[in-house]
């Protein structure tokens, strides 16, 4: 869900789901960075998460250091570590 950026809350996410009875079998997250004026809000708040039941989900990166503008790359490198999910978003908590 995409807040508001007048939006006070504590939390936000954004998100995607495959249709029922699919999962989506992940080897690597892109994400682009535009304009960070301070990577603080990011890093260590900013958690990529992957559920089947779309409300109890399991963490499977956090935003670090290496957060920067442009294209940021999570990979997972064994086939087995790959995650099987309905639902995956990055979710942050202020």
């Amino acid at each position: 869900m995409l807040k508001k950026p007048t939006d006070t809350s504590a939390t936000c996410f954004v998100g995607m789901q495959f249709k029922e009875n699919h999962v989506g079998l992940l080897s690597q997250v892109k994400y682009f960075m535009k304009d960070i004026s301070s990577k603080d809000i990011f890093v260590n708040t900013t958690t990529f998460q992957g559920s089947n039941d779309g409300s109890s989900y399991t963490d499977l990166f956090q935003l670090d250091d290496n957060l920067h503008e442009g294209w940021n790359y999570f990979k997972w490198e064994d086939t087995a570590d790959q995650p099987k999910y309905r639902f995956y978003r990055f979710y942050a908590e202020a």
